[in-house]
């Protein structure tokens, strides 16, 4: 499902409604997408949010993250500019990926009662 552990479940909650499950991301497009990010738009944040596939969504998401870097992070573990960019290109990167697969026919499968019966089998809780 959508909850689980790899590392994007936050963005996942923001792409997959309830009963759906999380779509697969290409991991190499997102690397590709990534380095062509530090080579161009990444720069420009008001370029690399206006290019997104989600720009209200990455806008939120840099506005979080500024403000967490700025008013909550210790002053020594904040980021600096270089670093700053960095995070923002990464944010669109994963925004734009979770966008695309998620135009993909069939990228969300409801979880059918069916689905649910066979997971909670298999998965028991303590």
């Amino acid at each position: 499902p959508a909850t689980g552990g790899d590392g994007f479940a936050g963005f996942s909650f923001a792409f997959a409604p309830p009963d759906t499950l999380q779509p697969e991301l290409d991991l190499d497009a997102m690397e590709k997408s990534f380095l062509d990010l530090l080579n161009g738009d990444a720069k420009d944040v008001h370029m690399l949010i206006a290019d997104s596939k989600q720009p209200h969504l990455l806008e939120t998401a840099c506005s979080r993250l500024h403000e967490f870097n700025t008013n909550v992070a210790p002053k020594k573990d904040r980021l600096n500019p270089a670093l700053f960019q960095i995070a923002q290109a990464l944010l669109r990167v994963v925004v734009d990926a979770f966008d695309t697969a998620l135009r993909q026919p069939g990228a969300t499968p409801r979880l059918t009662p069916t689905y649910l019966s066979h997971y909670h089998d298999s998965h028991p809780l303590p």
